[in-house]
C-alpha cells in the first residue's frame, strides 16, 4: 500500500488517513467507507478472483 499512495500523490491527488470511517483489512483483500471534502463513499482494493495475478480498485463516490 505505501507504493500505491506515493504513485496516487505524485499523480496530484491528496490521501487523508484520518478520513476511513470504517473498514476491514485482510490478507487479500481491504475495504472502508469515507467521507470529506464534501463528498462520502467506499473504497475496496482485492485480488481478482478470475484474472490471476491481478488487483482490483473500487471507489463510489457520492456529493453530500
Amino acid at each position: 500500500m505505501p507504493s500505491l499512495q506515493r504513485r496516487i500523490i505524485a499523480g496530484g491527488a491528496a490521501l487523508v488517513a484520518a478520513c476511513a470511517v470504517r473498514g476491514e483489512a485482510e490478507h487479500d483483500d481491504a475495504e472502508a467507507t469515507w467521507s470529506g471534502h464534501g463528498y462520502a463513499g467506499t473504497w475496496a482494493i482485492k485480488s481478482s478472483e478470475t484474472c490471476e495475478g491481478t488487483t482490483l480498485l473500487q471507489v463510489a463516490a457520492t456529493k453530500q
